[in-house]
């Protein structure tokens, strides 16, 4: 619990977060009831999106043209989100994508290229392969058509993917029975719902490293949901989202007279 608060500070420090700004983030992520219960319990969910964001983080790194090493980086912790967790595949897409036009824009780019996808078979595939020996399946006890099957909710009922997309969000904030295995109908807490409306309302410059982090979520969330994935599994796109947010909201509080500042506090 505390890595993944830590690196997801490091990911807003890296796209131009203040101190303070970071810190009311973190307050953000640190107010998601479902990730409490998944930080307190046997699960290895919050191992998983700890890996992820900090493999994001290098990533982000990378991108201000860093030394290669830390896209190897990255593919490191990538492989061992891959190695603790197989929902490592959600947030796994949008951060090899990353990696992949990292390296395509360095030079010597093959070379790296091979160091790369080698960091990543040592630290991400010891498990599988373990489960291939004994078990016949490298994704035992998974199935690889669990990687596109649709499952319901968990109260049982069946949401359709057309409407889905449009109502996941609202069922995580106020229907937790649906996305949590937990009698929690508020599994979200209301700080992301009180105050996403920070974020329209200041001025703040976009970084590069804030559209690779737009596109990392969008791709999250559009596999996520397209499986009806449970609250559990998002928590790193949770933290980091909390993260800017919490960010605009102490910018918003910042930039605002007294008066709206008193207002913002009590939101």
């Amino acid at each position: 619990y505390l890595l993944g608060l830590l690196a997801v500070s490091a990911i807003g420090r890296t796209v131009g977060l203040t101190r303070f700004e970071r810190v009311i983030g973190l307050v953000g992520a640190m107010s998601l009831p479902f990730a409490h219960w998944s930080g307190s319990t046997i699960k290895n969910d919050m191992a998983t999106a700890s890996f992820q964001i900090l493999a994001l983080y290098c990533v982000l790194q990378a991108r201000k043209k860093l030394p290669p090493v830390w896209i190897v980086l990255a593919a490191t912790f990538l492989g061992l989100s891959f190695g603790t967790k197989h929902i490592a595949l959600f947030g796994g897409i949008p951060i090899a994508l990353l990696i992949a036009w990292e390296l395509w824009n360095r030079e010597r780019r093959w070379k790296w290229t091979a160091i790369v996808a080698l960091a990543f078979v040592m630290s991400g595939t010891f498990w599988h392969g373990r489960a291939y020996v004994m078990k016949g399946s490298q994704v035992y006890p998974a199935n690889a058509t669990a990687a596109v099957h649709q499952y319901v909710a968990t109260d049982r009922s069946a949401v359709p993917r057309s409407e889905a997309y449009l109502t996941y969000l609202w069922i995580a904030h106020f229907e937790g029975s649906k996305v949590i295995e937990l009698p929690m109908q508020m599994p979200c807490g209301l700080f992301l719902a009180f105050l996403v409306i920070a974020w329209p309302l200041t001025r703040k410059r976009q970084s590069s490293a804030t559209w690779a982090i737009a596109l990392y979520l969008a791709l999250y969330y559009a596999y996520w949901v397209w499986v009806w994935g449970v609250l559990r599994y998002g928590i790193a796109p949770f933290f980091v989202v909390a993260m800017l947010i919490g960010g605009r909201a102490a910018a918003l509080w910042l930039q605002s007279g007294q008066r709206n500042r008193l207002l913002i506090t009590m939101g």
